[in-house]
C-alpha cells in the first residue's frame, strides 16, 4: 500500500511531466508541418516554373514553322496561310495565342535607319476578327519599331507586351512576339539583302499564364509583370484567391527571368486552400490528444489509488463469498440423486457424494475416498476419450442381477495442471430392461406383419421424416441406408408416372381433412419391365390446435398377385360373353328354324333329337347369361327393377 502522502505528489509529478511531454511535441509537430509546407510550395512553384518554360517552346515551335513556310515559298497565299493555321490548330492552343501572322520589312530611307523602316503585315490568321491588321505597319509603335531591330540585329525572338491594336477588340492590349526570318542564302558578308521580314503571334498572356498549372487559383495565387520588375504596377496576370491567406501560416515567394528580351516577374503566394490541406492543425489535434492522455493518466492514477485502498476490503468479501459458494457446491453435490465422483490421472477417488456411495459400496460406511475406481468399475478405462457411454457392473451378494451404468466422463486441469476426472453415474438398469421388452415387442409385430405381407409407415410430416418396417423395406426392395431419414418419401421416384399423383392427391385430401382415409393403388418399379401393384391406406393420426396434420401411419400391401386374379376372372367372362354366348345363340336359332321346317312332318326320331338338343341349348344359354349377370352384380352394374311378385307362384 502507497502511503497517501506520496501517492498525492505522485499524481501532481506525473501531471507536470506529461504537460512538458505535450508542449516539446507541440513545436516539434509544428516545425515538421511547416518544413513539409515549404517543400509542397516549392514543388508547386517548380511545376509553374516547367510549366512557362513549355509555353515557350510552344511560341519557338510556332513561330518556327511559320518561318519555315515563308522561307520554303517566295509567296504565300491567304489559302496557304488559313490552311497552315489550321493544321496546327492555332485558336485551341492552351499557350494563349490568339492569331499568328507575317509582316515583311519595307524600304528605309537610309541603310541601317530603323527610324523610317516599315514593318507591314501581310498575312494573318486567322483572318476573321484581324482584318483591320492587313497591311498595318507596327512600326507606328516605338516598343514594337525597338524590339524588331533587335531580333533582326540577334536573330532572336522578341517579345513586346501590352501593344493596343487596331480593330474590334482594339482596346485590349495584345502582346506580340516576333521571329526575323532569312533567307536560306544568308552570309555574314551580304545579310542585309538576305532578311526577308518577321514572323509574329499576337498572345493574350493572361490566358497564357492562366494554363500554367492546375493548381492555380485554389492552391497558390499567382500574379505576372511582363517588361518590368517593380510589383507595385498593375500585374498582365493575377490569379484571384477565394480568402485572404492565413499571415501566419502564408507562404510567398517571387523570381524573375529575363526570356524574349524582357524580365518576367513572378509572384506566388499561398492560398487558404493550400494552407487548409496542409497539416498545420495536427500540433493542435496532438496537443489535445496529450492533454488527454494526461487527464486520463492522472484520472486513472487517482482511480487506481482509490481502489487499492479498497482492495482489502473487496479481499475479504470475495473470500468469503467463495467459501460460501464452496460450501453451496459441496452442499450440491451430497445432496444431489446423481452419482458424482472425482478421481485423479491414476484413478484414485478423491470426492464422491453419498449417491455415489450408495450405489457402489452400499452398506459400507468406510467411504470411497482413497480407493482405486478400477476396484469398483472394473470395465471402466479412464484413458477413452471424454463423453457418454454404458458400462455393466456384475451380480454380487447384495444384487443378483447385472447393474447397467450410465456414464458420463469429463476431464479437466487444475491451476496446477493436474488432470482431474469427473464421472456422473446413473442406474438405468430398468430403463435397459424396459427397453428390451418393448424391442421384443417391436420384433413379435414385425414377425406378425411380415407373415401377413403388410408393410407399416409412419410418416411425421412436419419434420419430412418417416420410420416404416422392415416388411415394408422387404417388400418396397428399399436398402437400409443410416443417411435416409425419409425413406417412404424417397420411393416416389420409383412410382409410375400414372400413378403418382393418385398417391399424393389421397394423401393430401387426407392431411386436409377432405378425406378419412388415403387409399390408394400404384404400380412400383423392382426392374427394367418388373412392375408391382401395390395397395395402401393411411390416416391421420395426430394434428395440431389448428387442425394441421403432424404424422401419417398407414399400410401397404403387394396385390400384384390379387390384380393378375382379378384380371383372369375379367378375361374368362370376356371368353364366355364373347366364344361361348355368340355360338350358343347361333345354335339355339337353328334348332328353332330347324324344328319349324320338320314340324309338319313324321320324322319322330328326328324331332326328338332336336327338342333334347335344343333344350340342353337352353340349359347352356341360361347358365352362361347367370354367369354374366354374376359378373355384374360384383361390378355393382346390375340395374334392378323391384316391381310386386306373387311369391307363390313363382314357387
Amino acid at each position: 500500500m502507497i502511503p497517501k502522502r506520496i501517492s498525492f505528489w505522485l499524481q501532481w509529478v506525473v501531471l507536470a511531466g506529461c504537460l512538458a511531454i505535450s508542449y516539446f511535441l507541440f513545436n516539434v509537430v509544428h516545425g515538421m508541418v511547416k518544413t513539409q509546407s515549404q517543400e509542397d510550395f516549392t514543388v508547386l512553384l517548380r511545376q509553374g516554373l516547367t510549366s512557362l518554360s513549355r509555353t515557350g517552346e510552344v511560341y519557338e515551335q510556332t513561330l518556327g514553322s511559320l518561318s519555315g513556310l515563308f522561307i520554303a515559298s517566295d509567296h504565300i497565299s491567304a489559302n496557304e496561310m488559313a490552311d497552315f493555321a489550321a493544321a496546327i490548330d492555332v485558336r485551341d492552343s492552351t499557350a494563349g495565342i490568339d492569331a499568328i501572322g507575317f509582316a515583311s520589312a519595307g524600304a528605309s530611307s537610309g541603310a541601317g535607319a530603323v527610324s523610317s523602316q516599315k514593318i507591314i503585315i501581310q498575312r494573318i490568321e486567322p483572318a476573321a476578327g484581324h482584318e483591320a491588321l492587313l497591311g498595318f505597319d507596327l512600326s507606328s509603335f516605338p516598343d514594337v519599331l525597338a524590339a524588331a531591330q533587335a531580333a533582326r540585329d540577334t536573330h532572336e525572338i522578341r517579345l513586346i507586351p501590352n501593344v493596343t491594336m487596331p480593330g474590334a477588340d482594339g482596346s485590349i492590349p495584345t502582346a506580340i512576339m516576333l521571329k526575323p526570318v532569312y533567307r536560306p542564302d544568308h552570309s555574314a558578308a551580304a545579310a542585309e539583302p538576305a532578311f526577308m521580314g518577321y514572323a509574329f503571334t499576337l498572345v493574350d498572356l493572361s490566358q497564357a499564364f492562366a494554363t500554367l498549372s492546375e493548381a492555380q487559383s485554389k492552391q497558390i495565387e499567382l500574379r505576372a509583370w511582363v517588361g518590368t520588375t517593380d510589383l507595385s504596377t498593375p500585374p498582365v496576370f493575377q490569379s484571384a484567391g477565394q480568402d485572404a491567406p492565413d499571415p501566419e501560416t502564408a507562404l510567398e515567394r517571387v523570381q524573375s527571368v529575363t526570356k524574349y528580351g524582357q524580365p518576367i516577374t513572378l509572384s506566388w503566394r499561398s492560398t487558404p486552400f493550400f494552407d487548409y490541406s496542409q497539416p498545420f492543425r495536427a500540433r493542435w489535434f496532438l496537443l489535445t490528444l496529450c492533454l488527454m492522455v494526461t487527464l486520463l493518466l492522472f484520472t486513472v492514477m487517482r482511480i487506481v489509488i482509490r481502489r487499492e485502498r479498497t482492495i482489502s476490503v473487496l479481499v475479504e468479501q470475495k473470500s468469503s463469498e467463495l467459501e460460501t459458494r464452496e460450501t453451496e457446491r459441496r452442499s450440491i453435490i451430497e445432496n444431489a440423486m446423481l452419482s458424482i465422483l472425482s478421481v485423479d490421472a491414476q484413478g484414485i477417488i478423491l470426492q464422491s457424494n453419498d449417491a455415489a456411495q450408495n450405489l457402489l459400496l452400499p452398506g459400507n460406511f468406510a467411504g470411497l475416498t482413497g480407493r482405486k475406481i478400477n476396484n469398483l468399475l472394473p470395465a471402466l478405462n479412464l484413458k477413452n476419450t471424454d463423453g457418454r457411454f454404458k458400462l455393466t457392473i456384475p451380480s454380487t451378494k447384495v444384487s443378483d442381477e447385472d447393474t447397467i451404468l450410465e456414464v458420463e466422463k469429463n476431464t479437466w486441469l487444475t491451476s496446477r495442471n493436474e488432470i482431474r476426472i469427473t464421472l456422473l453415474l446413473r442406474d438405468i438398469t430398468a430403463s435397459e430392461q424396459y427397453a428390451q421388452e418393448i424391442t421384443k415387442t417391436e420384433q413379435r409385430w414385425n414377425m406378425a406383419l411380415m407373415g401377413a405381407q403388410i408393410g407399416v409407415f409412419d410418416i411425421d410430416l412436419k419434420n419430412r421424416t418417416s420410420v416404416v418396417s422392415e416388411m415394408w423395406r422387404k417388400m418396397m426392395k428399399v436398402t437400409d441406408r443410416a443417411d435416409n431419414a425419409d425413406p417412404y418419401h424417397a420411393l416416389l421416384d420409383r412410382i409410375h408416372p400414372e400413378d403418382r399423383d393418385l398417391l399424393t392427391d389421397a394423401e393430401s385430401a387426407c392431411a386436409q381433412g377432405i378425406s378419412e382415409r388415403a387409399e390408394a393403388r400404384f404400380r412400383i418399379k423392382y426392374a427394367d419391365d418388373d412392375w408391382r401393384w401395390i395397395q395402401s391406406d393411411a390416416i391421420v393420426v395426430e394434428r395440431a390446435a389448428n387442425g394441421t396434420a403432424l404424422r401419417m401411419l398407414g399400410t401397404q400391401m403387394d396385390i400384384t398377385e390379387s390384380i393378375k386374379l382379378d384380371r383372369m376372372k375379367r378375361d374368362f367372362i370376356a371368353t364366355v360373353s364373347h366364344e361361348l354366348r355368340t355360338p350358343l345363340t347361333s345354335i339355339k336359332g337353328s334348332l328353332s328354324l330347324l324344328e319349324a321346317q320338320l314340324k309338319d312332318s313324321k320324322l319322330n326320331a328326328v324331332e326328338r333329337l332336336i327338342q333334347i338338343a335344343q333344350s340342353n341349348s337352353d340349359r347352356l344359354f341360361n347358365l352362361v347369361n347367370d354367369i354374366l349377370d354374376m359378373e355384374k352384380m360384383n361390378a355393382g352394374r346390375m340395374s334392378i327393377e323391384p316391381k310386386a311378385e306373387s311369391l307363390s307362384h313363382i314357387m
